[in-house]
């Protein structure tokens, strides 16, 4: 079957009715590529197994193509999976008209990079080129405490008693792909014995080069007593090992 595409998956499924074709769709995964000066990049009947992830898509007419299943008798649309890509601008790709999907509109997006069309998901997008291979790398880059006091002897701190610890984290991603993880907070007395362990944040889809802010809170004891708290930030990632 002839296409001016650059990559065409499942075209055949645009005809399925027509020849009577009931063939199982293709599984497939395009990453880690450039794709530029084409009509359309890709143009497929996309199913819940393909997806496009990483590519540097720029210089083409049309970047991705959602094509509909059954199209001369019952036109079925399917989405199409091309987040995480670099569309060619910051701004991300071309998409001026709307469609729905899980109950809210999505689009449009006026941006300068490579235009798609309905049934493409493309948010979030990558900001600049990306350039592989994948680097994954998240890290905890500051931790405050609305400390009362602070020795000077070394950097524990004096919360009293019946005030509220608030502790806030800042995560970066050090990568080049986006993220999604869980941020635990482990609060001790200066004895090393385990206080709390507040409630996991989740923070999904950092860019990179991004950072974020959590803050946590716990309310402080009874007791008119001073205590000396210390506090650990873990991310949960992947393997989920202690990264700091």
């Amino acid at each position: 079957m002839w296409s001016s595409a650059a990559i065409l998956v499942d075209g055949w499924r645009e005809w399925a009715d027509y020849y009577n074709l009931a063939l199982r769709p293709s599984t497939v995964t395009i990453t880690y590529n450039e794709i530029y000066n084409n009509y359309e990049s890709i143009e497929l009947v996309a199913n819940e197994f393909s997806y496009a992830h990483y590519n540097n898509f720029y210089k083409n007419t049309w970047g991705v193509v959602s094509a509909p299943e059954n199209w001369t008798t019952n036109p079925t649309y399917y989405v199409f999976d091309a987040r995480y890509n670099w569309w060619g601008d910051a701004s991300g790709p071309y998409h001026n008209t709307t469609w729905n999907y899980m109950g809210k509109p999505y689009g449009p997006n006026h941006g300068r990079g490579d235009p798609v069309s309905d049934y493409v998901l493309y948010v979030p997008w990558l900001q600049s080129v990306f350039v592989p291979p994948p680097r994954h790398n998240v890290a905890v880059v500051d931790i405050a405490v609305n400390a009362s006091i602070v020795l000077p002897a070394d950097t524990g701190r004096i919360v009293l008693a019946g005030s509220v610890v608030e502790i806030k984290v800042t995560v970066k991603n050090k990568g080049n792909t986006f993220e999604s993880f869980a941020v635990n907070t482990i609060v001790s007395n200066y004895n090393g014995a385990q206080v709390a362990v507040l409630p996991s944040q989740n923070i999904v889809d950092i860019a990179p080069g991004s950072t974020q802010l959590l803050t946590f809170a716990r309310a402080g004891y009874k007791r008119r007593k001073r205590r000396r708290l210390h506090h650990k930030g873990y991310c949960k990632h992947r393997s989920r090992r202690r990264i700091f």
